[in-house]
C-alpha cells in the first residue's frame, strides 16, 4: 500500500506538470478554469509519458532508471517556460488542508483496494508477462512467437515496466489501474465543488455523474474488480472515454476569429483519443470522432495536415512495436501485415482474431433451421449479465438521443451533442461488430445515459438555484468540505468487505504475483521455463516462460541472445 501511495504522488505530480506544460503548448486557453485545466492537464501528461515510454522500449530496456530519466526530460521541457511554473504556482496556493486530507483518505482506500491480490487471468497469461520484457528486454523482435498474446502491444504496459522491477515479483502489477481510479475519483470531488458552490456546468455534471459510474462498477462489482485489481488496459481506456467526452463537452466555444488557430484546446480530444488506442485498439472508435471534432470546427487543408501529422507521430510508437513484435501494426489484424521471419501465417492470425473477437464463433453453430444473427443474439443475451446490461444501456442510449435533443439549446449545443452521438453509436456499433463484452465498451453505451441524467440535474439546480436547500448546501461546502466528505465516503465504500487483518498483511507491497509448477528445457540455444500449470499462465515465473506444446523457434542473432528477438525455426518440432 506504502509503495502504491508513494508511486501515485510522485506520479501525480509529474503527469500535472507535464500536462501543464503541454497545455500551454498547445494554446489551450478553452479551458479556463483551473479545475478544468488540472483535470486535462493530468490525464494530457499520462498519455504523453504513457506513448514516450513504448517509444523508448523499441531501443533499450524500461528499468526504473531509464523511467526516471524520461521523467525528469519532460519535467525540464515543462518547467522552462515562465508561464507553466507561474500556473503551477497558482495551483499549489488553491491547495487547502482539506484537499490534503482528501487525497490521503482516498489514496490510502484506492491502496487497500489496488494491493489485493491478482487474481485476473489475462495477467497469468499475457499481461504481467508483457511488463517484463519491457522492464528486461525492451520491444522485442519475434516476441509474439513465445505467446500469440504478446503480439497485443499496449503502451500501458511500458509505463508499468519502471514500476515493477524484477526484485517486486509482481507486486506493483496493479499499481497503474490504481493510480487512474485515484485521478478519476479526484476529478469527482473536484467537479461535485463546482456544483454545490453553484458554480456547476454541464460539462461538470456530466464529468462527475459519469465518473462516479464507472468508478463504483469497477469496484463494486466482482467481475470488473477483478480486472481492476491487475495491470489490464481495459481500465484506462474506459475512464479515457470519459475524458474524451467531457472534452468535448467543456472546451469552450472558439470566437470566429480564434476559430482558424491550428493549434488549440480542439486538439487535445484527439491527443487523448491516440493515447487510448496506443493503450488497446478498442479504443480506436475515438479517433475518427476526435479528429472531426477538430476538424469541422474550421475545415482547412492545414487543419487537415496537422490532424493527419499529430495523429500518425503520436500513433507511430505503437505502429513500429506492433510490427517488431509480431510483424503486424494492428496484431491480431492482418491488415498491412509484413513478411517478416517472425510473422505468423495469416490463417493463424485470423485463428487467434476470432477469439478474441470474432464473437460469431464463440456459441458453434446454431440449429438446422434457426436464423444465425437471431439465435446468435440469443446465445449472447442468455451468455452472462453484462450482455443483459448492455442491451438495457443500448435501449436507455436510444432514448436519452431523443430527450437531448429536447433539451439543447441552439447550434453549438447541437454540435457538441453531435459529436457525443457520433461517439457512443461508433463505439456500441464497433463494440458489438467485434466483442461485445461490456469491459470493452463500458464507456461507449455508458455515455448517453450519463449525459442525460447529466443534463436533468444540470437543468434542475439551474431552476433552484435560488432555493434555500442550495444556498444552505454552498454555505456548507464552501470551504471545500464536500471533498473530503465524498472521498470519505468512497474510501468506506472501498474498504467494505475487506479484514484489517489482510490490509495489515499489505501495508507495504501488494502480495506477489504466484509462480507456477515450470518444468525447463533448452532447444535451438534458448533455455525455456515451461508453465505446467492447467492453462498454460506464467505469472511471475523468469522469462521466457511458455506454454506446453510450443512450436520450436531460433534466435534472431544468437550473439545477442534474447535481446536479439525471435525468428520462426522448423514449424513441425514443438517444444
Amino acid at each position: 500500500m506504502l509503495y502504491f501511495i508513494a508511486v501515485w504522488t510522485g506520479l501525480l505530480i509529474v503527469c500535472l506538470t507535464v500536462g501543464c506544460g503541454l497545455l500551454h503548448w498547445l494554446r489551450a486557453t478553452a479551458l479556463e478554469r483551473p479545475g478544468d485545466r488540472a483535470i486535462a492537464a493530468t490525464w494530457l501528461g499520462l498519455v504523453v509519458l504513457a506513448i514516450s515510454l513504448l517509444a523508448i522500449s523499441i531501443g533499450i530496456p524500461l528499468s526504473p532508471l531509464v523511467g526516471i530519466g524520461v521523467t525528469l526530460f519532460w519535467l525540464l521541457l515543462a518547467v522552462w517556460s515562465s508561464s507553466v511554473r507561474a500556473e503551477l504556482t497558482s495551483w499549489r496556493c488553491r491547495l487547502s488542508s482539506r484537499w490534503g486530507l482528501g487525497y490521503g483518505l482516498s489514496a490510502g482506500a484506492i491502496a487497500a483496494f489496488s494491493s489485493q491480490q491478482v487474481t485476473w487471468l489475462d495477467t497469468g497469461q499475457y499481461h504481467y508477462g508483457m511488463i517484463r520484457w519491457f522492464a528486461e528486454y525492451g520491444v522485442t523482435p519475434g516476441l509474439a512467437l513465445l505467446n500469440e498474446q504478446f503480439g497485443f502491444v499496449s503502451a500501458w504496459f511500458a509505463i508499468a515496466a519502471p514500476f515493477n522491477p524484477a526484485g517486486l515479483d509482481g507486486s506493483g502489477s496493479s499499481v497503474m489501474n490504481g493510480f487512474v481510479l485515484l485521478i478519476a475519483t479526484l476529478q469527482v470531488g473536484m467537479t461535485m465543488t463546482q456544483i454545490v458552490q453553484q458554480r456547476g456546468r454541464l460539462s461538470d455534471w456530466f464529468l462527475a455523474t459519469f465518473s462516479l459510474a464507472v468508478c463504483l462498477l469497477l469496484t463494486q462489482t466482482s467481475f470488473l474488480s477483478a480486472i481492476t485489481v491487475s495491470p489490464s488496459p481495459d481500465i484506462p481506456v474506459a475512464l479515457l472515454t470519459v475524458v474524451v467526452a467531457w472534452l468535448i463537452l467543456a472546451i469552450k466555444p472558439a470566437k470566429p476569429a480564434q476559430s482558424q488557430t491550428l493549434i488549440s484546446a480542439d486538439l487535445l480530444p484527439l491527443v487523448m483519443s491516440v493515447g487510448a488506442v496506443s493503450i488497446k485498439l478498442t479504443a480506436l472508435p475515438l479517433l475518427p470522432v476526435a479528429a472531426g471534432f477538430y476538424l469541422f470546427k474550421s475545415f482547412t487543408w492545414q487543419r487537415i495536415a496537422l490532424c493527419g501529422l499529430a495523429a500518425s507521430f503520436l500513433l507511430l510508437p505503437l505502429i513500429t512495436s506492433g510490427i517488431l513484435v509480431s510483424g503486424c501494426p494492428l496484431y491480431p489484424s492482418t491488415f498491412a501485415c509484413l513478411d517478416l521471419p517472425w510473422t505468423y501465417s495469416a490463417a493463424v492470425t485470423n485463428e487467434l482474431a476470432a477469439a478474441t473477437h470474432g464473437w460469431g464463433n464463440w456459441f458453434g453453430q446454431p440449429p438446422a433451421g434457426a436464423h444465425r444473427s437471431l439465435w446468435l443474439l440469443q446465445q449472447w443475451l442468455i451468455s452472462n449479465q453484462s450482455s443483459k446490461l448492455i442491451a438495457l444501456l443500448i435501449c436507455f442510449s436510444t432514448g436519452s438521443v431523443i430527450y437531448l435533443l429536447r433539451c439543447s439549446q441552439g447550434c453549438r449545443d447541437r454540435y457538441r451533442l453531435f459529436w457525443l452521438f457520433a461517439l457512443a453509436v461508433a463505439g456500441t456499433t464497433f463494440m458489438m461488430l467485434k466483442a461485445p463484452l461490456f469491459r470493452f465498451g463500458m464507456g461507449y453505451v455508458l455515455l448517453l445515459p450519463m449525459l442525460s441524467g447529466a443534463t436533468f440535474c444540470y437543468g434542475r439546480a439551474q431552476r433552484e438555484q435560488g432555493s434555500q436547500f442550495i444556498n444552505r448546501s454552498a454555505l456548507l461546502f464552501k470551504k471545500s468540505t464536500l471533498p473530503l466528505l465524498f472521498l470519505g465516503a468512497f474510501g468506506v465504500v472501498l474498504l467494505n468487505g475487506q479484514s484489517y487483518q489482510s490490509i495489515g498483511d499489505r501495508l507495504l507491497l501488494a502480495p506477489s504475483l504466484p509462480t507456477p509448477p515450470l518444468r525447463i528445457q533448452a532447444k535451438n540455444e534458448i533455455t525455456y521455463f515451461i508453465s505446467q500449470d492447467k492453462r498454460g499462465q506464467c505469472w511471475s515465473a523468469a522469462l521466457p516462460c511458455v506454454m506446453e506444446g510450443r512450436p520450436a523457434i531460433n534466435l534472431r542473432d544468437p550473439t545477442l541472445g534474447l535481446k536479439g528477438g525471435f525468428i520462426k525455426g522448423d514449424s513441425s518440432a514443438k517444444l
